[in-house]
């Protein structure tokens, strides 16, 4: 691309410029890879230790964001003990295994409280989404987006990049920031997935639908765009160089 930016084209220099600094700002959109929208059955999540499972069945058929979700209630009288939606292994989520692809998209939910009572509460380990990978050796990364659902539905998204706010787990409920590496090796083999079920400090209940892994694809038109710049001022070089050599 840089022999199009030369000394002796300035114009066309100029308007190259212009042009990809349009299309690089260009909006983009996600992509799917993996979603679960609980129309039939629980697709691999359960509700982890602190969720009332007796109560109820974890997955059901109506009343999510359409359709089926999964949903469950805080267990007796613990209120504010966190408990997460867990998809591990074994349990057979698509969500599992290589999700490099994601990098740069995102992992979105929709999310709602049922009977709430309390308080808003997060606490140091009181994350919104956790990864589990053998990566390294063992890695931790922890994404608290501060997340307060309502009694409606709504979706709450998550950026799968290391700038997004990702934090590693180094034990004794501290964290450090994670590095791309770090995020990117975490996605290559995700051995968890938690999502955060309980959000006040009284007794309650939530749901879980639409839970999805998507990549961040340019737009159509951009692609497009680019290929008709780098197409069109291509032939305008040659038809200039043409031009300047038959004068000579």
């Amino acid at each position: 691309m840089t022999f199009l930016f030369h000394k002796n084209y300035p114009r066309l220099s100029a308007v190259l410029a212009c042009l990809m600094v349009a299309a690089l700002a260009a909006p983009v959109y996600a992509s799917t890879i993996f979603q679960s929208q609980f129309n039939t059955d629980r697709e691999g999540f359960a509700p982890g230790f602190g969720a009332n499972v007796g109560t109820g069945a974890v997955w059901r058929s109506s009343g999510g964001n359409p359709g089926g979700y999964l949903g469950a209630d805080d267990r007796g009288s613990l209120g504010a003990f966190t408990w997460w939606y867990t998809a591990s292994s074994g349990d057979g989520s698509g969500f599992l295994g290589n999700d490099t692809a994601a990098y740069g998209g995102s992992l979105s939910y929709d999310a709602r409280l049922f009977n709430p009572s309390g308080s808003y509460y997060q606490t140091t380990n009181d994350y919104d989404v956790r990864l589990l990978s053998n990566y390294n050796g063992g890695t931790v990364l922890a994404y608290f987006g501060g997340f307060q659902p309502t009694t409606s539905w709504a979706t709450f998204t998550v950026p799968l990049l290391a700038s997004g706010g990702w934090q590693k787990f180094i034990g004794s409920n501290a964290y450090t920031p994670a590095t791309e590496a770090e995020l990117i090796g975490v996605l290559g083999n995700v051995q968890q997935m938690d999502i955060r079920g309980n959000y006040l400090s009284g007794e309650d209940g939530s749901g879980l639908d639409n839970v999805t892994l998507a990549s961040a694809v340019p737009e159509p038109g951009t692609v497009c765009l680019l290929s008709a710049m780098i197409g069109g001022l291509l032939a305008y070089r040659s038809c200039f160089r043409a031009r300047v050599v038959g004068k000579i």
